[in-house]
């Protein structure tokens, strides 16, 4: 009798020691992905912010594309008037140049813009997977009360059976 006390003591601790040890796991890597977590929300708010900077650059190309624009359709209502055509298709192929430049630019920075919102999408990921570690942590916490009500309710039919 006193042997099986002894082996259920043992397996007790042995199960107590396991799932220490699986709680102590499992926080550090709630603490690893909490670390990872925040590095990516960190790197998110950079990106967030050079996007915003590429958006108001955007926003200045775009102003500076519709103010060449105009520039552009006076120069050709001057060139109809102007005697001198050829400075008036210089200025004209500088100017589209520059648009060409200008869309080019905007183009990159679009194409930027998408990897940008694509780590976005990624963080995202990272945080469904941090919420079901944690969910899974919840299950061990009430498996780990299920195993010490099991073992006392095994307890005490031992006792009950042993007063009999």
């Amino acid at each position: 009798m006193q042997q099986e006390f002894d082996d259920l003591q043992d397996s007790h601790s042995v199960l107590s020691r396991s799932t220490s040890q699986t709680i102590a796991s499992q926080k550090t890597q709630i603490t690893t992905l909490t670390y990872q977590n925040s590095l990516l929300q960190e790197e998110r708010d950079q990106f967030k912010q050079l996007a915003d900077e590429r958006n108001l650059t955007i926003q200045v190309l775009q102003s500076q594309y519709d103010e060449l624009s105009a520039n552009q359709e006076a120069l050709s209502r001057q060139a109809a008037d102007s005697e001198s055509m050829a400075v008036v298709q210089e200025e004209l192929h500088r100017q589209a140049a520059y648009l060409r430049k200008l869309e080019s630019t905007n183009t990159k920075l679009n194409a930027e813009l998408g990897i940008l919102r694509e780590r976005d999408s990624s963080l995202e990921v990272l945080r469904e997977e941090k919420r079901g570690l944690e969910q899974r942590v919840l299950v061990m916490d009430e498996m780990r009360g299920k195993i010490i009500k099991l073992e006392a309710e095994v307890e005490a039919g031992r006792q009950e059976r042993e007063t009999w």
